[in-house]
């Protein structure tokens, strides 16, 4: 179990602690962590983007915990935020699903990624801090993942 936090200011900046967050993720969720990883950068991205257009430099603030049944990621800005929680309305319900051509943008994607891969997504009223909570597997599908993974390991090798 741990809880620890980052403040930064940019991408170069969190470029400097990406991989401890990642590993940190892996650590916790393995061996389904990728996508947790993805949906974490998603955020990050989102909170580094709108950050800026209110003050330039201004901090984020990362904090991950585990207290050994889920994982809960918050990232919070001090940009003037937007109404995320009814956007997540709308992709839980269905009436802003991606379309083809959107799944393909480079942008407009984060929500909908955080939210197929997040146990619980919200945002706090501002809408300038987002939770993301991922339940932990338990002990025995880990070391049953590990076995397969292992067992995969061995059939290539022979």
């Amino acid at each position: 179990m741990f809880e620890i936090e980052f403040t930064f200011k940019n991408q170069s900046d969190f470029a400097f602690i990406r991989s401890c967050v990642n590993e940190l993720v892996e650590v916790t969720l393995s061996p389904n962590h990728v996508l947790m990883q993805i949906a974490l950068n998603e955020a990050v991205n989102n909170a580094i983007t709108y950050s800026r257009q209110k003050r330039k430099g201004a901090p984020v603030t990362l904090k991950l915990r585990n207290d050994g049944k889920k994982l809960v990621i918050r990232i919070k800005d001090r940009g003037k935020g937007f109404a995320a929680n009814e956007r997540l309305k709308e992709l839980t319900e269905g009436s802003a699903c991606l379309g083809e051509g959107e799944l393909w943008k480079d942008c407009g994607r984060g929500l909908f990624i955080m939210q197929s891969v997040s146990d619980v997504v919200k945002y706090n009223r501002e809408g300038n801090e987002v939770i993301l909570v991922k339940r932990l597997p338990c002990e025995k599908s880990r070391l049953a993942a590990r076995e397969v993974a292992h067992s995969k390991e061995r059939s290539s090798i022979s």
